[in-house]
């Protein structure tokens, strides 16, 4: 028993290792990757920002897994694992959207430069989805040929998926109000700076709600009305 505690608190640590694991075990992947990478994301408190890292350390422990999974498996296991980050992407964009909802619900603000860099990111957001998972198969699986090509095009079909998720959040951000004034005072720019980094923060403690949203393909555009 202590040394499955071991274990469990290694993986933990790791997220590599936590991800192989899954992979390996060849169980739910989709789902398993996606709750690794929502807990990941939630509990580092991240912003957008440093999504790629998370993902980078979830995908490469999943390929790294399926390779010692049975043979005639390990392709399919790196589509699920693929599909799982996708939905857990799909999940910061939907906690992004509801942490922006929330913020103009209770009349929170934010400095023009803070929604811009939001927007940025969201903008990003497909793309670094796609690199993330390409770089990775690159450096997992760099003399597989076809095989890389096809698992490249799947990872660029399953980004596309993040779309209506992501264009849901930037909605969101652009209709945030604005929080400064041309005059605004110096009390009041840290006072806003302050609030921004708050709020960006609410991202990770939103992803508990979000993740409720992702179902099936990952980012059915009804999750909105239910958020």
């Amino acid at each position: 028993m202590q040394e499955d505690a071991d274990q469990t608190t290694d993986a933990g640590q790791n997220p590599e290792a936590e991800a192989a694991s899954i992979a390996a075990e060849d169980r739910d992947v989709r789902g398993q990757v996606r709750d690794l990478f929502v807990r990941l994301f939630r509990e580092r408190e991240a912003g957008l920002e440093e999504i790629s890292d998370v993902a980078r350390r979830v995908i490469d422990g999943s390929l790294e897994g399926a390779e010692r999974a049975a043979s005639d498996r390990s392709d399919q296991i790196v589509r699920e694992a693929v599909e799982g980050l996708a939905d857990g992407y799909a999940s910061a964009a939907n906690a992004t959207r509801l942490a922006f909802e929330e913020a103009a619900q209770r009349g929170k603000s934010l400095a023009e430069e803070d929604l811009n860099k939001a927007l940025k990111e969201l903008g990003n957001l497909q793309s670094q989805f796609v690199d993330s998972v390409t770089q990775a198969l690159k450096r997992a699986r760099g003399e597989m040929g076809s095989e890389l090509e096809e698992l490249k095009t799947h990872a660029s079909r399953v980004g596309e998926r993040l779309q209506p998720a992501i264009r849901s959040a930037v909605e969101a951000a652009r209709q945030h109000p604005g929080a400064f004034a041309s005059g605004a005072t110096a009390a009041g720019v840290a006072a806003t700076r302050e609030a921004a980094g708050t709020l960006l923060k609410a991202v990770s403690g939103a992803l508990d709600g979000a993740s409720d949203l992702v179902r099936g393909e990952g980012n059915d555009p009804r999750g909105r009305s239910e958020g």
